[in-house]
């Protein structure tokens, strides 16, 4: 089993794992169900497997009770930041398809590719 990391925000309390080694591919995952992309971590050897629970849900803990896109997608940069990933493979789920979208948008540099899963209209 994976550790359970988290990172302490200006806004939120974000709990992450981060397991393997090799390419890092982020999993983002959807409104529901913040444990949804645990199964697929273990399907994917080979590579650095980073996944976070989003603010209020799973164990993170949204602090501000006024979060958007906006302020998720900035802490996946974070904790990508905080663990050394310069680049991530991006996989959003659903409604979090728009909040890959926006760490695309908003950080270029850190989306080496990206797989949107049953994306959500904005």
């Amino acid at each position: 089993m994976p550790a359970l990391h988290h990172l302490l925000t200006s806004d939120a309390d974000i709990a992450f794992w981060d397991e393997g080694e090799g390419d890092a591919v982020l999993l983002v995952h959807a409104s529901f169900g913040a444990d949804w992309c645990a199964p697929l971590a273990g399907l994917l050897p080979g590579l650095r497997v980073v996944r976070t629970h989003r603010a209020g849900y799973g164990r993170s803990r949204d602090r501000s009770g006024r979060l958007s896109v906006t302020g998720h997608t900035r802490h996946l940069a974070e904790v990508l930041g905080a663990q050394g990933i310069g680049q991530a493979h991006v996989v959003g789920h659903s409604t979090r398809g728009t909040q890959a979208l926006q760490l695309a948008a908003a950080h270029p540099g850190i989306v080496r590719s990206m797989v949107l899963l049953e994306p959500a209209l904005p």
